[in-house]
């Protein structure tokens, strides 16, 4: 037995050794012969280092680089790089120029291997982002950059442009920092539309944004202090085309061109003329001679101030036009108390009149009886004579004491808007170029009429927010009695069984509830500017539309409203509304359900529902108010009729 297993492994050796191949090793000098056979076939290219002992890849040779640099912090001498790497020093020299020039063109390629240039272009586009990682120049296709070529070149131009401070030519630019010329041209428009760099490319010539608006700085605050610009002075700041640049900065503005300055509105709307007179005329002979020049019809829109300053309407209306936005914003916020002021000013003017007319009663009492106790004769009539007189002057001085009260009454109800100081402030920022005095003439002629334009602005203000106030007022009186009515019939409902009250409950929550919904989103969407095609019939799909219109701030809040209507419970929905009603919603005032409102409201409702019982033919509908009635008598509580019958057997049964 033992001979046969000796057999058998004998003859898997055997086998074996048959199947198996025989591994023959090269020799040194071998692989040197096929290592220099496939360099002279150009199948491979490779660096012999300084010994002769191994073999490096411009690739390896490439990377061995790029870490001695980077373990050297980023710089290191080329003939130490060498010597560390151990390779002749031509082909580090060569290998580090090529890293630095980062670009080549498809021609010296096509020269190099013999291909067509559209051939080779062709391939490289095909293969750009995969397996070669670098983009061909946006000008000129012809020429391949390295993405770190492109990357170190935009942060030099970022780096350079981002510092200049004055005009200058792209050319010198070029020269000084080395910059690719196609590169930066591409590099500016595009860091310049990015907003990296602040300024414009005008020719050859790179102006920065900071030059800019240091330019129309100088401009703006000359023309704002002077109301006028010479174009001399602007090719001192670097602008040749000063009327064309004038033109195109002040076209929002009324500004007249002329043929060798700009002057602005104002010089135009008023003009003082004292310097145009002789030396002799004061400041009275100048008003006086104004005055009889604009007594013509031609110059009647003009108005004198200061005695010397003529002034057009324009500029009067120019001078009030932004008060309006003023007086707007004002009146939201001041109405309200001039209401409560002028309704109280009402009220004490009317008993003053009532007690004014006690006085007079008691008055002509006493005189009758003083007149009937004189009696006749001289001396009566000289007493009559001396009461006339007397009762003249009492008279005249109560008108004279009726026309003052009347006068400090319209002056007390009429809404203040400015003070002259005020006013003089605000004209101030307006007309920095104008002298003190003037600013405040022309402020105390526009006090009044800008006074009572404000009244009508207020007054407009308080009926717009008025007939809001009468709306929001109308709205809390249904909710009121909706809300009472829901609290009764929930407090009816718990007197059923567990079972009927889930089906009750629901009932009045898509009933009475849904319609205190209804109310609170219509008003809500009314403050908002949503619109409602018919806010009387707001189905369930229209009112989640609705909600979903609404402000993000308020939005939750409505929307958990909305979804206790699909509860079972009515103690969540009553919870939620008490909380839309609150200051940051529909600012609605729940009246507290007390007792003796509650039996007003059972009364109420008992009185309708027998009155509809009397007039009521239909059987089932009169079985319907019966059930209701005596479910009201039994029990003092109110249901939702709807479901009543079926509610009224099960509890009665």
């Amino acid at each position: 037995m033992a001979d046969w297993e000796e057999i058998k492994r004998l003859a898997a050796d055997f086998q074996r050794a048959q199947l198996s191949s025989t591994a023959h090793k090269l020799s040194e000098r071998n692989c040197v012969e096929i290592v220099q056979k496939l360099i002279h076939l150009g199948l491979i290219e490779v660096i012999y280092t300084t010994d002769g002992k191994e073999y490096l890849t411009p690739q390896q040779l490439e990377r061995e680089i790029k870490d001695e640099l980077f373990v050297h912090g980023g710089r290191i001498n080329v003939v130490d790089l060498q010597q560390l790497i151990g390779v002749d020093f031509s082909h580090v020299e060569k290998k580090v120029i090529e890293m630095e020039s980062g670009q080549i063109s498809i021609a010296e390629l096509s020269k190099k291997f013999t291909f067509p240039t559209e051939f080779l272009l062709e391939i490289v586009e095909s293969h750009l982002g995969t397996v070669i990682h670098g983009q061909l120049d946006m000008l000129d296709r012809g020429v391949l950059f390295t993405e770190s070529f492109v990357a170190q070149q935009t942060a030099c131009i970022r780096g350079v442009f981002s510092a200049i401070t004055k005009p200058t030519t792209l050319s010198s630019l070029i020269a000084e920092y080395g910059f690719h010329e196609k590169l930066l041209y591409v590099g500016i428009n595009k860091l310049c539309r990015e907003g990296r760099i602040s300024g414009s490319i005008q020719g050859n010539l790179f102006v920065p944004g900071i030059y800019s608006k240091s330019q129309m700085a100088w401009v703006d605050e000359f023309f704002k202090q002077n109301e006028y610009i010479e174009y001399d002075a602007l090719p001192r700041l670097g602008i040749t085309e000063g009327s064309q640049y004038l033109k195109k900065r002040f076209q929002k503005y009324q500004v007249k061109f002329l043929p060798t300055c700009c002057v602005g509105e104002s010089l135009v709307n008023q003009v003082e003329i004292a310097p145009l007179l002789p030396s002799p005329c004061t400041s009275g002979d100048a008003a006086r001679l104004l005055q009889d020049i604009f007594k013509s019809s031609v110059h009647s829109l003009a108005h004198v101030f200061c005695e010397s300053i003529a002034v057009s309407d324009r500029f009067l209306q120019n001078c009030k036009d932004p008060f309006q936005q003023l007086m707007q914003d004002k009146a939201k916020t001041t109405w309200l108390p001039w209401a409560w002021q002028e309704e109280g000013a009402r009220t004490n003017g009317n008993q003053r009149r009532k007690k004014g007319g006690r006085r007079q009663l008691v008055a002509g009492v006493k005189v009758e009886g003083a007149e009937e106790a004189g009696g006749g004769g001289r001396g009566g009539r000289e007493s009559k004579t001396q009461k006339v007189r007397d009762k003249k002057k009492d008279r005249s001085t109560k008108d004279e004491g009726l026309d003052d009260e009347s006068k400090s009454k319209q002056n007390q109800s009429e809404l203040p808007f400015m003070s002259v100081e005020e006013i003089s402030e605000e004209l101030q920022k307006r007309c920095p170029s104008c002298s003190d005095d003037f600013i405040e003439e022309i402020a105390n002629y526009l006090y009044r009429p800008l006074t009572q334009s404000y009244q009508e602005v207020a007054r407009s203000v308080f009926l717009s927010t008025g007939k809001q106030r009468k709306s929001h007022s109308e709205v809390q009186s249904k909710v009121n009695v909706l809300w009472a009515n829901a609290k009764l019939f929930d407090k009816g409902i718990k007197l059923f069984t567990d079972d009927v009250q889930v089906q009750l409950s629901r009932h009045l929550l898509k009933t009475v509830c849904a319609d205190i919904v209804n109310l609170a989103v219509s008003l809500l969407a009314a403050e908002h500017m949503i619109t409602i095609k018919d806010d009387s019939a707001i189905t369930p799909e229209e009112r989640l539309k609705i909600i979903s219109k609404l402000p993000e701030k308020i939005r939750p809040g409505v929307v958990k409203l909305n979804m206790t209507l699909n509860g079972k419970e009515t103690d969540e929905f009553f919870t939620q509304f008490e909380l839309i009603c609150g200051p940051d919603y529909c600012e609605f005032m729940l009246k507290k359900l007390d007792k003796k409102r509650e039996r007003q409201l059972s009364l109420e409702r008992r009185c309708a529902l027998q009155e509809q019982l009397r007039q009521e033919i239909d059987p089932a509908m009169a079985l319907h108010l019966v059930s209701a009635v005596l479910f009201q008598h039994h029990t003092g509580c109110n249901v939702t009729r709807a479901r009543l019958l079926r509610a009224s057997n099960n509890k009665f049964s």
